[in-house]
């Protein structure tokens, strides 16, 4: 059985995990769940290390078999996609910070808390305090 997330998890797993990891999860020129080299994408980092990806690369988080790999269910499908894209066409052709900004605005059209990214931009910044946010 599969354990589906809410939006927030799948907001926070994603963003937490890809701030970590800081670069897109790209072989070959096409972004993947799963690199060869360990990297993975926004949805990549919802499906657990158990499940082979080979047989879902190139398939979109549209599709069942991707969503239900990943625990989304089909009510958050639109924000796990737009967390793709911004791994797609934002993290691997702009960087981190543009990709920061394009995350933080997803929070918001979906109604979501963008906690995560403000505690990661607090911890790599110590002048950064509560009265300064």
């Amino acid at each position: 059985m599969t354990a589906y997330r809410t939006a927030q998890e799948i907001f926070d797993v994603s963003t937490a995990a890809l701030l970590k990891q800081g670069v897109a999860a790209v072989d070959h020129g096409s972004c993947k769940y799963r690199t060869l080299s360990g990297h993975k994408c926004a949805v990549g980092h919802l499906i657990s290390d158990d499940i082979d990806t080979f047989f879902i690369e190139g398939k979109t988080v549209r599709e069942p078999l991707v969503a239900s790999a990943a625990g989304i269910r089909s009510t958050d499908v639109e924000l796990a996609a737009a967390l793709q894209r911004a791994h797609d066409r934002t993290l691997d052709l702009h960087g981190i910070e543009k990709w920061k900004q394009e995350v933080r605005c997803i929070a918001s059209d979906f109604g979501l808390s963008a906690r995560v990214l403000d505690e990661a931009e607090a911890a790599a910044s110590p002048y950064l305090t509560d009265a300064s946010a």
